[in-house]
């Protein structure tokens, strides 16, 4: 009989002493009450795979998740993560800046455009991740007012495909630090 071919382990970061890599990647795209997007769960489906099989990391999706859902799965992490971890988070969806309060806000799907209820705003966001142990958060927006941007120790404006290798460029040479 014909040998069967090996299969090639996916490629892992390697240990630099970096720790454990978490992603949650949101894809909202199919909203009850603004107008639907067209690629957030594109993205996601383009994202997480790359993220899971090609830089190992643990991957969470949510796909056109409500209000609830988003801040369970970011508590569940504010909760679970340690100084050991690192949490890349990137969010396709509806934003909604509010100039008068100066804050930027994820629109989940269950969003309504004239009250911000369901909205989950820069202030509630910069609360969940300031209680989060994780050694680094990675924020990765194609907006560049996303909330996420002012609390996360790496701030990328772009496509996540194109950025994630010089993401995990970074945090390689950042661990591969002393100190």
């Amino acid at each position: 009989s014909a040998a069967k071919p090996a299969v090639a382990a996916p490629p892992k970061i390697p240990n630099l002493n970096a720790g454990n890599y978490h992603a949650l990647v949101i894809g909202n795209q199919r909203y009850d009450k603004l107008q639907r997007l067209n690629t957030p769960e594109a993205d996601v489906a383009d994202i997480a795979p790359l993220l899971r099989d090609r830089y190992g990391f643990k991957v969470k999706v949510l796909l056109n998740a409500t209000r609830y859902e988003m801040l369970t799965e970011l508590n569940r992490l504010r909760d679970t993560l340690t100084e050991r971890d690192n949490l890349l988070i990137y969010y396709a969806g509806h934003g909604e800046l509010d100039r008068v309060n100066g804050t930027a806000n994820w629109l989940p799907i269950d969003a309504e455009p004239t009250s911000n209820a369901n909205w989950i705003s820069s202030s509630n966001l910069t609360e969940i991740f300031n209680a989060m142990a994780a050694k680094h958060i990675i924020a990765i927006n194609t907006d560049p007012a996303a909330p996420m941007f002012q609390i996360a120790d790496y701030r990328i404006v772009g496509e996540a495909a194109e950025v994630v290798p010089m993401i995990i460029k970074a945090l390689r040479e950042r661990s591969a630090e002393p100190g």
